[in-house]
């Protein structure tokens, strides 16, 4: 089994870091498969870098960045659609 962490993001650059590292120290010691998909919803800093960023750093990241901003329903529903 896998557990499919799904995150809408808007702006969050600075916040993604923290999120990931809190990620990793909970998820870790329970010794579960685990990804996280994070969908920025056309963020206007470097959210989506941020997240390049971790996945390059992190196989169990990964991102999606919406052409436009829809809202987090949308961005979760992309996710639900992509997540393995």
């Amino acid at each position: 089994m896998r557990l499919a962490i799904i995150t809408p993001a808007y702006n969050e650059a600075m916040n993604l870091p923290a999120l990931y590292e809190r990620l990793v120290q909970v998820l870790t010691p329970m010794r579960v498969d685990w990804e996280w998909l994070v969908i920025d919803d056309h963020s206007r800093d470097e959210t989506f870098d941020v997240i390049e960023h971790l996945a390059l750093r992190d196989p169990r990241v990964s991102g999606i960045r919406l052409s436009r901003n829809s809202g987090s329903h949308a961005a979760i529903a992309c996710g639900l659609h992509q997540v393995t």
